[in-house]
């Protein structure tokens, strides 16, 4: 019948090196690639004959398919029912004088390389959980629902497989609450004796919409691939991976019931933790990570961590480009452990057309994007579980705001300012209190027509002005209630702008300056800095606990005291480490 030549079996998988009897393993899987399709079953040693809770027949042993077959027809053979006596063979042969050798099945695979660990993070796999989670017959997981219930149990299944230790109520691995909703929680205990106190929540959300609106006619069922069957399936392979390596603070692996009802499933977790809350030092939540385009990933709450930013910087290996949202609604569960004093992070790849629709269906995720975001989230998992010492809360990230990417800042006046047109007037948009603009009368909605009894012809013009001025600059001034013009001397505060580059400060960035703007054909804009590059070196010196006052520095004793014909600036620009060298200007 050609039966190796259909039939090919991989390494087993298991989740621990106990063995059990005739020297079976515990707990192993078996993957057999058959035309195309891929099954895999599950070993179940036992001394008596029982059932398992799918309802399969256990004795001295049998074989429980999973991932890939029908909820309404879970496979189930063993040993005696396989209709191919070869394959038969071949199984107890490798079962018995092969049993899950350490380096295949991964026992005590804690301490294995990072290399590994990431190699085992596969697009693959994210498209076998995802495809899955997302097939018609979990009837689009809603909370509540036999469907999520069945989905429920299965993950309690995947986080058994993979060794996790139990974290739920009563033993097990499930937490239900309120209407036939269930949360699934699982542990990976750290290996340091004092940070294993501490913990990490990686977690996703499950359920989804269920059949959606109702509307009239046929109901459709609403799969949520990427909302969020790619962030649970992220979450799995997470947690296998971190199975496979050293970390000193203990993780816990949190898939959640009740997101789209109001984070029910994370907010009943906070009212009543299976570990004690204030041992949870960051949250880490992956919601819709399943659409990565133009290599753009949203990291929503970082701000939520005083330098958690450069944390999350330091890991991207370059080909992501990271946006620092400031978001802070409660549109997913980051924003309940937020609400309780834990720093919270969201991995996000934004919203699209399938959104909450019928069509955000598992052929359409890009596996091979959410590889790459997940790969990215567990380094950054690795770094966080390891490091002697973690950013701390901010609660001001709840009231902050995004700067107006409009207004344009001069920091020297102290107003912000909105060109009337491509050229002619600038309007002041806002005027800072206690900087020499208000001090000298002007008012937000004044109109600045001439610099130096000159026209002013563009904004750049004044932007320039203001940056390389000493002392005092003359300006004038039509007023926002139509009076006549006049003209005032204001005196400037501070020293020019260095390296021609307008700067700032970000209270949840310490030790790094903002460039808030580039003054035309300045060394910095030579050199192709941009707005919202953030300065963190200067030939390779940090900054410090004053930014602005170390850039300065640099640019005077540069300027004045120094013949090197370029510096190099260490910079962050969308999330990317990028280095940059300035030409002295004197070369410009």
């Amino acid at each position: 019948m050609g039966i190796l030549q259909t039939y090919r079996i991989k390494a087993p998988r298991c989740a621990r090196p106990k063995r059990t009897i005739f020297g079976l393993p515990e707990a192993c899987d078996l993957t057999f690639p058959r035309l195309g399709e891929s099954r895999t079953w599950r070993w179940h040693p036992s001394g008596k004959s029982g059932e398992t809770e799918h309802g399969l027949k256990t004795g001295v042993g049998s074989w429980q398919g999973r991932a890939r077959d029908s909820l309404r027809s879970w496979p189930q053979i063993g040993l005696g029912t396989f209709r191919h006596p070869f394959l038969t063979l071949a199984v107890v042969a490798w079962t018995l004088f092969f049993p899950c050798l350490d380096a295949a099945c991964g026992a005590d695979r804690a301490g294995g390389s990072i290399e590994a660990a990431l190699a085992s993070i596969t697009a693959t796999e994210l498209r076998e959980h995802v495809s899955f989670l997302a097939d018609p017959a979990f009837e689009g997981r809603e909370a509540g629902s036999p469907a999520a219930q069945k989905a429920a149990h299965w993950l309690a299944e995947q986080l058994r497989q993979i060794g996790l230790t139990p974290a739920g109520v009563d033993g097990g691995f499930l937490q239900p609450f309120g209407q036939g909703m269930t949360n699934v929680l699982g542990l990976i205990p750290g290996s340091d004796a004092e940070l294993a106190q501490q913990f990490i929540v990686v977690g996703a959300h499950f359920d989804h919409i269920g059949y959606g609106r109702k509307r009239e006619g046929e109901p459709r069922v609403y799969p949520g691939a990427d909302d969020n069957a790619s962030g649970v399936a992220g979450v799995l392979e997470l947690a296998e991976a971190c199975s496979m390596v050293s970390l000193k603070r203990s993780v816990l692996v949190a898939l959640w019931d009740g997101e789209e009802k109001g984070l029910l499933g994370s907010k009943h977790w906070a009212k009543s933790p299976t570990i004690p809350l204030q041992r949870i030092v960051i949250s880490l939540n992956l919601d819709m990570v399943g659409r990565l385009r133009e290599n753009s990933l949203q990291l929503v709450g970082v701000r939520s961590g005083g330098g958690w930013r450069r944390l999350f910087v330091l890991q991207n290996p370059g080909d992501l480009s990271l946006r620092f949202s400031w978001n802070l609604r409660p549109d997913s569960d980051h924003v309940t452990f937020f609400n309780v004093g834990v720093p919270s992070v969201m991995f996000h790849t934004g919203l699209h057309e399938d959104y909450h629709q019928p069509t955000d269906t598992a052929e359409r995720i890009n596996y091979e994007g959410a590889e790459r975001v997940v790969r990215y989230a567990f380094v950054v998992l690795h770094d966080l579980a390891n490091r002697e010492e973690l950013p701390k809360f901010r609660p001001e990230a709840r009231d902050e705001k995004p700067p107006d990417e409009v207004a344009r800042p001069l920091p020297r006046l102290g107003i912000e300012c909105r060109p009337s047109s491509d050229t002619g007037p600038v309007e002041i948009v806002r005027v800072l209190e206690g900087f020499p603009a208000a001090e000298a009368g002007l008012q937000s909605g004044d109109r600045i027509t001439k610099i130096a009894g000159q026209p002013l012809a563009a904004f750049e013009e004044l932007l320039k002005t203001v940056a390389t001025a000493e002392e005092v600059i003359e300006l004038t001034v039509e007023k926002a209630e139509g009076a006549e013009s006049r003209q005032v001397r204001i005196p400037l505060r501070g020293k020019p702008a260095p390296f021609g580059l307008l700067l700032g400060l970000d209270p949840a960035d310490p030790g790094v300056a903002v460039v808030l703007d580039v003054v035309p054909l300045s060394a910095g804009a030579t050199a192709g800095l941009k707005r919202g590059d953030r300065i963190w070196e200067i030939d390779g010196q940090p900054l410090g606990n004053d930014p602005l006052t170390a850039v300065e520095e640099w640019a005077r004793n540069w300027q004045k005291y120094s013949s090197r014909p370029s510096l190099r600036l260490t910079i962050e620009r969308e999330g990317r480490v990028i280095h940059i060298d300035l030409a002295h200007p004197s070369r410009n």
